[in-house]
């Protein structure tokens, strides 16, 4: 599936949960995991370092990471934004500088994106899909989901039709 935009994505989680539920059998289950996040705008803004903004010739590599076959590389975060109407958490997750030895150097930024989900739209999407909540758990040893925390989201739902 291509996804251009946010309410592909939405689409697309949806879909996901249709099509899941409809290769169970009638009483057959669903596990479904997912990070739930207290305040997306919160967790998912952040500027790019200095570094980043900054020209790329200009990044240190004095002490860049060397693997097995020379190759120094250097990570920097390029920042990301979240966006309240759509759902979007986007941005560059890092720009990447690497010198193969004997080779020409390359810079590369990595560009993500994510639709965050909250668990109103997990429900209506399992309800729909005739799939009953049995366990929801705020991790994966059972804990209750907490408030105003950053969740991971456990929940096992049954196949109550076909």
């Amino acid at each position: 599936m291509i996804i251009n935009g946010s309410r592909d994505y939405e689409e697309a989680q949806e879909k996901w949960i249709h099509k899941a539920a409809k290769s169970l059998i009638k009483g057959g289950h669903l596990f479904l995991t997912f990070e739930l996040y207290d305040n997306p705008q919160k967790h998912f803004t952040c500027a790019p370092s200095e570094e980043y903004l900054a020209d790329p010739e200009s990044i240190d590599m004095n002490n860049a990471k060397v693997d097995i076959f020379g190759i120094r590389n250097r990570s920097i975060n390029g920042g990301y934004q979240y966006d309240v109407d759509t759902q979007m958490a986007h941005g560059i997750y890092r720009r990447i500088k690497i010198y193969p030895p004997n080779c020409e150097k390359r810079i590369t930024d990595e560009p993500w994106a994510q639709r965050i989900l909250t668990l109103e739209q997990v429900h209506k999407w399992l309800a729909d899909s005739r799939l009953e909540i049995e366990h929801e758990y705020g991790g994966y040893h059972k804990e209750p989901i907490k408030e105003n925390e950053i969740n991971t989201i456990v929940i096992w739902a049954k196949k109550l039709s076909e």
